[in-house]
């Protein structure tokens, strides 16, 4: 079991998601919890942001940073976004 711990601009964007959005995100979030990064879409950003992570979900990406049993959900946010 992991830990999911959000940050301000990533709860943001969540509560402003449709109920669709949410249900995508839910999803990646469970398994986040039971499984950790397997099974999920996930590779390791280059340059500034080395170190952490990013799923895509659909359009969506989510960054995060791993640190023990621990995710630290960053952002959240459209793909064209969410690098800037």
């Amino acid at each position: 079991m992991y830990n999911l711990i959000f940050k301000k601009d990533a709860s943001k964007y969540y509560k402003k998601c449709d109920q669709k959005e949410k249900s995508r995100l839910n999803k990646v979030f469970d398994s986040l919890e039971k499984n950790g990064l397997a099974n999920l879409d996930c590779k390791e950003l280059k340059g500034e942001l080395s170190g952490l992570k990013r799923i895509r979900v659909g359009d969506i990406r989510i960054i995060l940073e791993e640190k023990n049993d621990e995710f630290i959900v960053l952002l959240i946010a459209p793909r064209g976004d969410v690098y800037k």
